[in-house]
């Protein structure tokens, strides 16, 4: 084969070079969160006035507490599944984003509105700062993607 030829067999087998972006950043962050809150909801969430404290794991029981519990395991395991397995970004940044926002708000509403002759613990306010952790994460991330999207090299 000449010098003529062997440009165009040489372009006909090289395959555009597309870069694959599978932002890792903001993943430690948000599964830093999402685990924060899970170890938050061992501790009692409120003290009650005659008897004492909800006891351990007693943001497990039904009241807001465990609207920002479940959301936080949940989001625990997403993060570990997406970190092994990365879905599309647009819907990683979603669930999080959701998950973040329903953890932030049943911690506030469990801190301004705790059971029945109780007072609210530090807990929530822990609670919706690992929501905040979380969401922060996954911000880092989304912002990653789109920059690698504008600037494919």
């Amino acid at each position: 084969m000449g010098p003529e030829c062997l440009s165009g067999v040489l372009d006909a087998h090289i395959t555009p070079v597309v870069p694959v972006v599978s932002p890792t950043r903001g993943n430690a962050m948000a599964a830093l969160g999402f685990a924060l809150i899970v170890v938050v909801s061992v501790f009692p969430w409120s003290h009650g006035r005659s008897s004492g404290s909800s006891g351990y794991f007693g943001a497990w029981t039904p009241h807001w507490s465990l609207m920002a519990v479940l959301p936080g395991l949940a989001g625990l395991v997403f993060t570990a599944i997406a970190w092994r397995k990365p879905p599309d970004v647009r819907l990683e940044v979603g669930v999080v984003l959701v998950l973040s926002v329903t953890i932030g708000a049943a911690a506030v509403l469990h801190q301004q509105h705790p059971p029945l002759l109780s007072v609210s613990s530090s807990m929530p306010l822990l609670a919706l700062a690992g929501a905040g952790i979380a969401l922060l994460g996954t911000i880092r991330k989304a912002t990653r993607a789109l920059r690698a999207r504008r600037h494919p090299i």
